[in-house]
């Protein structure tokens, strides 16, 4: 393993300021990885190893994360498909002249008030999210 592809999976993986990061999974000393950076210091074989393993480790991570988010996508486009059948008969009911459903009928569903709090929650989500980032 050379130092370019250490470093570019350190990237990679971590971002611009890997090394930190790098260090901890590979249990060695900031000092050591310089060196291999460096070319100072041999990089050891089974170093390649731990990253290949540190790799597969983060896609799981990653495949997990992106399951979740398609099942709440997955819901997000029904609730979308069912506003958009309840305004396409809200808008035929006003078309013909019949009594418009005010919002306060419509909170007092239980399922309405439901999906409320799950955007709202899935908007607090996204924000905890962004600041993490």
């Amino acid at each position: 393993m050379t130092p370019d592809q250490v470093r570019t999976i350190g990237e990679t993986l971590y971002g611009p300021r890997y090394k930190d990061a790098m260090v901890r999974d590979l249990r060695v000393s900031r000092r050591t990885l310089d060196r291999w950076l460096a070319g100072s210091f041999t990089i050891p074989d089974n170093i390649g190893a731990k990253l290949a393993f540190i790799c597969s480790w983060q896609i799981d991570g990653i495949d997990t994360i992106a399951k979740a988010r398609k099942q709440e996508l997955r819901g997000l486009l029904k609730r979308i498909e069912a506003v958009r059948l309840e305004a396409a008969r809200l808008v035929e009911a006003c078309k013909a002249g019949q009594d418009y459903v005010s919002r306060e009928d419509i909170m007092a569903d239980a399922e309405w008030e439901s999906w409320v709090a799950e955007m709202e929650a899935l908007e607090q989500e996204e924000k905890a999210r962004n600041r993490a980032g």
